[in-house]
């Protein structure tokens, strides 16, 4: 079973905003089991635009943990924010252990110095209790061909506080 978890902030409201992202999946017969976490934290001062991403990748044989920060401006036009952004500092720890052995210390993957996001405001329709009216959510969705290593695309925030949840995959 997949789920994924996005808990998305007001852009207008406050300079701070972020995405919590959660996935967790197992296999039919539970030998391969996967839980990741990731955290993207956006602030916004001027046009400047800082960008904390962190997260956790776990499975049966394999943990990864990074925390990267990246620094740069952006610009909105209408519907549409463009950011450049450069890495300014990058932790990453990457463990591989096989038949219960000790772990042995990988190298992790490369991820691009400098990135370009691209995002689009649009509005989304949320699940509601039956019987509750629908409600609508603006939100700030952002992509980039660079590479983030493990750190889930889209980051998506905006529109007024709330807490997205979507789960899919094998039941």
């Amino acid at each position: 079973m997949k789920v994924a978890l996005l808990c998305i902030p007001s852009l207008a409201a406050a300079g701070n905003h972020s995405m919590h992202w959660i996935r967790a999946e197992t296999n039919q017969g539970g030998a391969i089991n996967r839980h990741d976490e990731a955290r993207i934290e956006v602030s916004f001062v001027g046009t400047k635009m800082v960008v904390t991403d962190s997260g956790k990748l776990e499975e049966h044989n394999h943990v990864m943990t990074w925390a990267n920060t990246w620094t740069g401006t952006y610009n909105i036009d209408a519907d549409t924010m463009k950011a450049e952004l450069t890495l300014k500092d990058r932790k990453c720890s990457k463990t591989n252990s096989y038949s219960h052995a000790a772990g042995k210390t990988q190298p992790c993957d490369p991820i691009d110095r400098a990135i370009k996001l691209h995002c689009i405001f649009y509005e989304t329709n949320l699940e509601t209790q039956p019987g509750k009216p629908p409600q609508i959510e603006m939100l700030w969705n952002c992509s980039t061909e660079n590479k983030l290593g493990q750190t889930p695309l889209p980051w998506v925030f905006g529109g007024k506080p709330a807490c997205i949840e979507a789960a899919d995959g094998r039941r």
